[in-house]
């Protein structure tokens, strides 16, 4: 799990199968859901956060919606 942004460059290398979760603010437009996800057999899932600093780069994202999308992927059948 993490913020959206490079760092991300390193799922094309996941094994198929493998939980990806994705941190992003509402200025996102794209995202490794879109083509690397799918592309590499990831199980993804997404969390919507908020503004948390002036420079637009942090974002709080709900506790509860990081447990429910932590779930969510790992629930899902390898």
């Amino acid at each position: 799990a993490g913020p959206h942004g490079a760092g991300f460059a390193n799922a094309i290398f996941a094994p198929p199968g493998c939980a990806l979760i994705e941190l992003f603010g509402a200025e996102v437009r794209n995202s490794i859901r879109d083509e690397i996800a799918p592309a590499g057999g990831l199980r993804y899932a997404r969390v919507l956060g908020a503004p948390a600093g002036d420079d637009g780069f942090e974002i709080r994202a709900d506790p509860n919606a990081v447990r429910a999308a932590v779930e969510e992927t790992l629930a899902v059948p390898r």
